[in-house]
């Protein structure tokens, strides 16, 4: 029997808010979903831009390769911005891959999919709605049975409303749009369902993926005011909306209940978001003014599925290898992630090929000649007008373009910084910026970082001391700081941190102070910065894994490794936090409790990542002379001065603070 994959994307869907509902029986059918199949909290890369996030899920390809970086981008006619394209998409998303399979296939409200694909089903692009352009759907014959499906916010009943906001007819509406901004978010909620169950009720289809917006919608309009929101809403504002988040995952849930009964015992179905929504922060606290949070929701149930499965460090570049293999379908090479083996049942096969990029074959792609970079359109653009073939833009459109141009080159220059094997092209991406927009402080602090990954820390320290101190504030004094204390000057990183008004202390800052205080040798310290960060920020990676390091040098093994586990499911591809669980794995094992093979798995797995880390080469050695076995204890310490004489080789230019593990442990 063929396989089936039915993908609901809950966008800004998040397990903070999930599992307080769960356990009050909130959500049955999404209780018993998970009760029987796999669940993870997905990490997703930087920059936290939707558009982005979805492409690179979905395509499993980096947003230098996908080519979307924003939700708009400038028009190729030179007429100000629009939504992000499908026509700039450079690579094939699951749709165009399971199609040139023969498999048929469907794609329902994601972003950047306007022009609707020629594909192998149905295409029902971001720009479908009440009031849809030419080409908003394929093919196009089916544009007027989906009208039709589409739900106006006039249309909802009353008593829809009220089971979100019990307290819709105390509301002067006249004057608060907020209950209109809800019923136009459920009202797209119930148009993309109706649109999805007509799919799968009379199409043939073997794959179907959905994006459901409302969650992230609401989420946005309304998680100031539930409980435990800082700072504490309006009394009145609390009474009346307080309620409404919690009650759209129950919608949702009702949703999911309605889709798990119209699918039959074959389909994997598998529920994702790319990221979450942060814990609400009083002024000072996280720091992200977005208030989105790198982590997402996973949770798939099928017959290829293993349930019970709860793995940790699943990364959402997993997403597309994972899906193609529920479909029987292989992988990509060239894709940076590899499937969910933790979520695949045992006895699925995993498939693999050099990539679909130039597999032959109608993938359902818009023709070469249609698609286009905006960027370079615009260079063209410009190019003509210097040249007087064209008129310039007016001064409206024209401001919008070069904003809209400058902050994808931005989101693309943060994406290679997160990526992390590509500093040296960050910081060239980040330097066009600044040569054209030298007093906007972001490009300057972006440059120094990238500078920072690749090892260059004078140009950093250059970068930094040439901005205007008062155009930084904070970040320009944190990359001063930084370069402090990675050039051995933490007691002067720290003097300039406490420089800093307290109002503009963020989680981030915090680490750092605990980093200098690392340097210094001042343990508990430390600890307490760490702790302090982690109180604000309990998803920084960062501080996780600083809190590790400290809780090595209190020697208190146990709470090290606890701190590590942390580390390593946040930074999964992190070199240090493998390596920091590995030395507080191998001091539980000399305290008798067992754990060197795991230590030795750690460690293993941060050479994989760091193969010239010499700390672990020689953490390995005294794990083996501690069990008698002196040739293989002599053969790790030749490796480690191998590695140690490899790193010596190095210029300063090459070397990345990152992945070297400190000297203290080793």
């Amino acid at each position: 029997m063929a396989r089936r994959v039915l993908l609901l994307g809950w966008e800004g869907a998040d397990w903070l808010l999930l599992q307080p509902l769960l356990a009050a029986g909130r959500m049955p059918h999404l209780a018993r979903f998970i009760a029987s199949g796999a669940t993870a909290e997905p990490i997703a890369p930087q920059p936290l831009v939707p558009a982005m996030l979805w492409t690179s899920a979905l395509t499993g390809r980096p947003p230098e390769d996908h080519g979307v970086w924003d939700a708009r981008e400038p028009r190729v006619d030179a007429a100000g911005v629009a939504p992000a394209s499908s026509l700039s998409r450079r690579v094939k998303a699951l749709w165009n891959i399971a199609g040139q399979a023969g498999l048929s296939a469907h794609s329902i409200g994601f972003p950047a999919t306007f022009p609707a694909e020629p594909i192998r089903g149905v295409c029902v692009s971001d720009a479908f709605g009440p009031r849809p352009l030419d080409g908003a759907v394929h093919p196009p014959a089916v544009a007027e049975i989906l009208g039709r499906l589409l739900v106006p916010p006039s249309a909802l009943a009353p008593s829809a409303l009220r089971s979100l906001l019990p307290g819709l007819d105390a509301i002067d509406r006249d004057i608060d749009d907020r209950p209109a901004r809800l019923a136009a978010a459920l009202a797209e909620t119930a148009s993309l369902q109706a649109i999805l169950t007509w799919i799968l009720a009379e199409r043939p289809w073997d794959f179907v993926a959905v994006r459901f917006e409302g969650l992230a919608r609401i989420s946005r309009d309304f998680l100031a005011y539930r409980p435990g929101a800082a700072p504490a809403p309006h009394p009145r504002d609390a009474a009346l909306y307080g309620g409404v988040v919690d009650a759209a995952y129950g919608f949702f849930d009702l949703m999911l209940g309605a889709l798990l009964r119209a699918v039959d015992a074959r389909t994997n179905v598998v529920l994702f978001s790319p990221y979450g929504f942060r814990r609400p922060y009083a002024a000072g606290g996280a720091g992200h003014d977005d208030g989105l949070r790198a982590r997402g929701v996973l949770a798939a149930l099928g017959p290829e599925v293993r349930p019970g499965s709860r793995p940790a460090g699943v990364h959402l570049w997993g997403l597309t290898p994972t899906v193609l293999t529920l479909l029987g379908l292989p992988y990509g090479e060239d894709m940076p992630g590899r499937p969910w083996s933790e979520v695949l049942a045992p006895s699925v096969s995993v498939r693999s090929i050099p990539g679909w990029e130039a597999e032959p074959g109608d993938a359902g792609m818009h023709p070469p000649e249609l698609r286009r970079d905006p960027l370079e359109v615009q260079a063209e653009l410009r190019q003509m007008v210097e040249l007087g073939y064209i008129d310039p833009p007016d001064e409206d459109h024209a401001a919008a373009i070069v904003e809209t141009s400058r902050r994808m080159r931005f989101q693309l220059g943060r994406s290679l910084l997160d990526d992390g094997r590509r500093p040296a092209l960050a910081a060239e991406t980040f330097a066009a910026l600044v040569d054209e927009a030298p007093s906007d402080a972001r490009y300057r602090v972006a440059l120094a970082q990238a500078l920072f990954a690749a090892g260059r820390l004078h140009e950093c320290r250059r970068v930094v001391e040439a901005a205007d101190p008062d155009a930084g504030g904070a970040l320009a004094q944190a990359a001063l700081a930084s370069l402090d204390v990675e050039m051995r000057r933490p007691a002067e990183g720290l003097r300039r941190l406490r420089r800093l008004n307290p109002a503009e202390v963020t989680p981030a800052i915090r680490a750092l102070a605990g980093r200098a205080y690392v340097r210094l040798g001042r343990w508990e310290e430390a600890r307490q910065a760490f702790a302090a960060a982690l109180e604000a920020d309990p998803d920084s990676g960062a501080a996780w894994q600083g809190l590790a390091l400290s809780l090595l040098g209190l020697r208190r093994a146990e709470e090290a490794a606890e701190a590590a586990f942390e580390a390593v499911d946040r930074l999964p591809l992190n070199p240090l936090s493998h390596y920091y669980l590995g030395v507080a794995l191998s001091r539980l094992d000399l305290e008798g409790m067992g754990q060197q093979g795991a230590a030795e798995a750690a460690l293993h797995k941060a050479l994989a990542l760091a193969p010239d880390m010499a700390a672990a080469h020689r953490r390995l050695a005294q794990i083996h002379r501690s069990r008698g076995d002196v040739v293989q204890a002599a053969e790790w310490l030749w490796k480690a001065r191998q590695a140690a004489a490899r790193k010596r080789g190095r210029t300063t230019a090459c070397r990345s603070p990152a992945s070297e593990a400190p000297d203290e442990f080793s």
